[in-house]
């Protein structure tokens, strides 16, 4: 029998993945011109711009995920060091920033508040993909949502799928 006293993270197994997909009826959805696939509630709202996806979880608390193709000199994800992102002065500071593994991915993970808005909550992903700097970014507002969302934001992150553009048939 599982201990009821096991911390949140470590609580977080395939079968409450699963009641979550559920829970959202999330599935896959997938942007061709940003070339990405994710699991997603094809009722939520969805604003395409040329280079980035606004999608609206909810309005009441706000919670978005944004994918959007970054206007930027790096090329490699060391690139966008701690001190990197300082000088953007996006985040407020003890912002937490490490390069992980996200489903198969290299990643820049940003945990952080925003300096503009202090009651916003944000994750963000930052990937290389097809030589551009390219962002899945999770904001919630209040913070105080941040609990009742963060499961759900791990589902979709951990489900983010970085599709490569086929170019045509090459002679060897």
């Amino acid at each position: 029998m599982g201990g009821l006293l096991s911390s949140p993270a470590a609580a977080y197994k395939v079968s409450e993945r699963e009641d979550l997909i559920a829970k959202y009826e999330l599935q896959t959805c997938s942007e061709a011109a940003l070339q990405v696939e994710f699991l997603c509630n094809p009722a939520w709202d969805y604003h395409l711009s040329e280079d980035a996806l606004l999608v609206v979880i909810s309005q009441d608390p706000m919670v978005t995920m944004t994918f959007a193709r970054m206007d930027a000199d790096i090329n490699y994800l060391y690139q966008m060091n701690k001190n990197e992102l300082a000088k953007k002065d996006l985040y407020r500071q003890g912002f937490k920033a490490d390069l992980r593994k996200v489903n198969g991915h290299d990643a820049l993970v940003v945990r952080a508040f925003s300096r503009s808005e202090p009651q916003r909550r944000v994750l963000d992903f930052f990937y290389i993909h097809q030589g551009q700097l390219f962002g899945a970014l999770f904001a919630v507002h209040p913070i105080d949502s941040w609990d009742e969302y963060k499961f759900l934001i791990k589902t979709i992150s951990e489900s983010i799928e970085l599709i490569e553009k086929q170019e045509g048939n090459q002679a060897a």
